[in-house]
């Protein structure tokens, strides 16, 4: 259902951080918890005393890394897509290598903003190494 759409988003984490936060405010009220607690008790797992509501900036990130591993590196359209969009942002950026291995605060204002480069984003934020067998491309002359 909706989760399935959070990954083709391109919000950045700014975004979606404000995404459902007044919501998830007024709902604590409905809920009969205090409104003031917080912000990381609302999404911590009730195993470790939160209260477990849904992170729109979490969903969103794993949703698009699942979309991406299931589509990178096929000869699908989707497939092609994604490997066309980080080469591309392997030449706007001028780099050597992957462009998920560099830090994005350093780099980000090359970049186009894109599907990619929001991945990107969210990947550097939630400190995630992504492994993916990425042909470099060699450096135009």
């Amino acid at each position: 259902g909706l989760k399935y759409g959070l990954g083709a988003s391109s919000a950045t984490i700014e975004q979606l951080e404000k995404g459902l936060g007044s919501r998830d405010h007024k709902l604590l009220g409905l809920l009969g918890i205090c409104r003031n607690i917080p912000t990381e008790l609302r999404y911590l797992p009730t195993c470790f005393g939160g209260f477990a509501l849904r992170s729109l900036k979490l969903d969103a990130t794993t949703e698009a890394i699942n979309m991406f591993l299931q589509h990178y590196g096929t000869d699908s359209t989707l497939g092609i897509f994604l490997t066309a969009t980080i080469e591309n942002l392997q030449l706007e950026l001028g780099v050597t290598g992957c462009p998920f291995t560099y830090d994005y605060s350093i780099w980000k204002d090359l970049a186009t903003d894109s599907w990619i480069k929001s991945l990107w984003e969210r990947l550097q934020h939630f400190d995630i190494d992504l492994q993916i067998d990425y042909e470099v491309l060699p450096m135009p002359r």
